[in-house]
């Protein structure tokens, strides 16, 4: 670039910068990409139904609270996203139920998050909606103002479920409302 005129010098100077710009702007788009391609395989795993979750909070013994999850699928015919198109589909409802300490209410999203990822449920082989390999406790969550032996156990167990789900307190949104209610799009 020795041999250039000051002007020509400035024009491949300037070529130089928008090269960089724009190879920088595609690292950035194959980046997008890339999460976006991740999201979308993970999809294309999916065998849970379009249903609801509604969650909600009450008064307990002792004026303890505790959080109720119900699952509720309706019945219905397979899309032909799902292994037998058109098959019938008998829904229902789930019910799981935590105490409400800093423990339940993060289980609880972790269990929303699962359900919004398509995680929860599936399809049994004679077309009823069944837990995906995640359980629900719908025991007794206190035992006088303590918490119940089996709901402690029951804890840890779903911890390693969801764990083995890659469902972590590390990996989802703790700042959204815990008593709402939604619908997943099983399709």
């Amino acid at each position: 670039m020795g041999d250039c005129n000051p002007e020509t010098r400035r024009e491949l100077t300037a070529q130089l910068k928008q090269v960089k710009r724009d190879l920088d702007q595609s690292k950035k788009e194959t980046s997008e990409f890339r999460t976006q391609c991740s999201q979308i395989k993970d999809n294309i795993k999916w065998t849970q139904p379009t249903g609801t979750v509604d969650v909600k909070t009450c008064t307990y013994k002792y004026g303890l609270e505790k959080i109720i999850l119900i699952f509720t699928f309706p019945d219905g015919t397979q899309t032909t996203h799902h292994s037998s198109p058109g098959s019938k589909i008998k829904g229902g409802p789930f019910d799981g139920y935590f105490s409400r300490d800093c423990e339940g209410e993060m289980l609880c999203r972790m269990l929303k998050a699962a359900f919004r990822r398509g995680m929860m449920f599936n399809l049994g082989k004679t077309g009823t909606v069944i837990l995906n390999g995640v359980t629900l406790y719908t025991g007794s969550v206190y035992d006088s103002e303590k918490l119940r032996p089996t709901y402690v156990k029951y804890i840890k167990t779903l911890k390693k479920e969801l764990r083995a789900k890659r469902i972590t307190e590390a990996n989802i949104d703790q700042t959204g409302t815990l008593e709402e209610a939604f619908t997943v799009d099983g399709c």
